[in-house]
């Protein structure tokens, strides 16, 4: 019975001291080596891997997390990892679209040409891609009051369409900005423009982002 001990303990051991010289782990069903340049090598053609999952809060209440960090969170239903001083949403989000005008706009006008005209081309770009927009800047200038510039949409065609993304911005010293939320998905063709609630703006930009 020592005898089988003793081997049992001698087998243990020299496995982990094989396994600890590779510094290498290997997870599969068909029993391959781990590539030579990971430290660990996943394989499936049936399963994923699933990473720890956490809500915004318990994800920013991580004490002192390591950079390259990799966490799904489930509020935003979005992975993030953490770079060397914050947290990051992959992919990060860019700023793709931009609505200006230098000149006066009236209530309900659209961001570009200065019309309230739904079916005016000019006013419009298309999306060149399948993407989410996930959020809007608003600056004006020029005039004090409350303004709200929305994204409407146009699948392909026109007339334009009220989306789901809005932005308010309270103005009270002739100059504002603001950041407003929502997302809205959108399809390779399709028409996005901008209006503006309230009129009396000298001028006004919005940028929107994408992932």
């Amino acid at each position: 019975m020592k005898n089988i001990q003793r081997i049992g303990l001698s087998l243990f051991f020299g496995l982990t001291t094989f396994f600890l010289s590779k510094a290498q782990v290997s997870i599969n069903t068909d029993n391959s080596s781990p590539d030579a340049s990971a430290i660990l090598d996943l394989k499936s053609s049936s399963k994923g891997m699933l990473a720890p999952r956490m809500s915004t809060s318990q994800r920013t209440m991580i004490a002192s997390p390591a950079t390259g960090l990799l966490v799904y969170d489930t509020d935003t239903q979005s992975f993030w990892f953490r770079n060397s001083s914050a947290w990051e949403e992959l992919p990060s989000p860019k700023t793709a679209f931009v609505f200006s005008t230098g000149t006066s706009t009236s209530a309900n006008d659209y961001i570009g040409e200065g019309t309230s005209s739904s079916i005016f081309l000019r006013n419009s770009i298309v999306i060149p891609f399948n993407c989410e927009l996930t959020s809007i800047t608003l600056s004006v200038r020029g005039a004090i009051g409350t303004y709200t510039a929305t994204v409407w949409k146009a699948n392909g065609s026109l007339p334009l369409l009220p989306a789901t993304t809005a932005l308010t911005v309270t103005n009270t010293t002739g100059s504002a900005y603001s950041v407003g939320t929502g997302s809205i998905l959108v399809s390779q063709g399709d028409l996005i423009s901008v209006r503006i609630s309230s009129g009396n703006v000298d001028g006004a930009t919005v940028s929107i982002s994408y992932k």
